[in-house]
Formats: structure tokens, C-alpha cells, sequence
């Protein structure tokens, strides 16, 4: 999907967040199974890896700032297939998915949750990220940081952008 948000770079970071969330009402909607939302930018099903976001940002010259959202759903993959620690809907619900109805799905849910980022200034309600947030509340490791090579570790308590 490709964007051109009229908001500083610096309001874009819950963007994934938010693609996350439609994400997971559309396959909650097309397929009837939870899922968890792994921060930043991975949806789960059963704590196995369902589908990916990755967005990518680019600034231009003239004060105008391009987003391309990427989204990736294991959707008709048998279990044999997929990498270990990865789930299909198929493997999931043991049953084929219709990938246009499920793409229509994801586009709606994506429109309505966008605008409801735009018109928040890119500072939307993350109630919805938080409520299907893997693993809050559990002892988390994060990567190493600018402030030197050794890993963080600590309690993951709710996200703020």
C-alpha cells in the first residue's frame, strides 16, 4: 500500500502498529481465530508467526513523505511448507480461505483504522494494539540499543509511541 501522509516522519512510527490491528480484524473476521500482535510488526496465531508488516519510509525533497506498507499473510501454505515457527490460515482452521475475500477485508479494515491515524495526527488510540499484544505482561529480550552491544531485557507493561 502505498501512502503519502501529510505528517512529520516523527508521527509515522505507530503506523505498523495500526496496520497491525487491521490486519488481525481481518483475519479475525474472515478466518474466526485470534490473533496476538508481536511488537512491532508480526501477527500470530496459536504463538506461531501468521503474518508480517514491514513499511518503509521515504522523505522527498519538497517536504512530502511516502510510506510503502508491505503485508505478508501465510494464508493457503500447508504446515509441511512453512518455516518452523510459522502457521497458514489453511493450517490454522484446516480449511482453504478466499485470498480476495480476505484482501477486500484488510483493505477496509486498513482504510478505517488509516483514517482514524490521520485524523489523530498520527497519535491514534492503541487500545486495539494493546488488547491483542503477545506476550504483555511476560519478561522480554530486546535488541541491543545505541547505548552499547548488550541486550535489554525487562517486563513488557503496554506500548507508547
Amino acid at each position: 500500500i502505498l501512502l503519502r501522509p501529510l505528517l512529520p516522519a516523527n508521527r509515522l512510527v505507530t503506523l505498523p502498529l495500526i496496520t497491525g490491528v487491521a490486519v488481525a480484524e481481518a483475519i479475525e473476521q474472515c478466518a474466526s481465530v485470534r490473533c496476538h500482535l508481536k511488537w512491532p510488526n508480526d501477527v500470530l496465531v496459536n504463538d506461531r508467526k501468521l503474518a508480517g508488516i514491514l513499511t518503509s519510509t521515504k522523505a522527498s525533497v519538497t517536504g512530502g513523505t511516502a510510506v510503502v506498507v508491505g503485508i505478508g499473510i501465510n494464508v493457503t501454505t500447508p504446515d509441511a511448507a512453512l518455516p518452523p515457527g510459522a502457521i497458514s490460515l489453511l493450517t490454522a482452521t484446516g480449511r482453504a480461505h478466499d485470498r480476495r475475500a480476505l484482501l477486500d477485508l484488510l483493505l477496509t479494515r486498513f482504510a478505517a483504522r488509516y483514517q482514524e491515524f490521520l485524523a489523530s495526527g498520527g497519535q491514534p488510540d492503541l487500545t486495539a494494539w494493546t488488547s491483542r499484544a503477545a506476550y504483555l505482561g511476560a519478561i522480554v529480550d530486546g535488541l541491543p540499543d545505541d547505548n552499547g552491544p548488550v541486550p535489554r531485557r525487562g517486563r513488557l507493561r503496554s506500548v507508547a509511541a
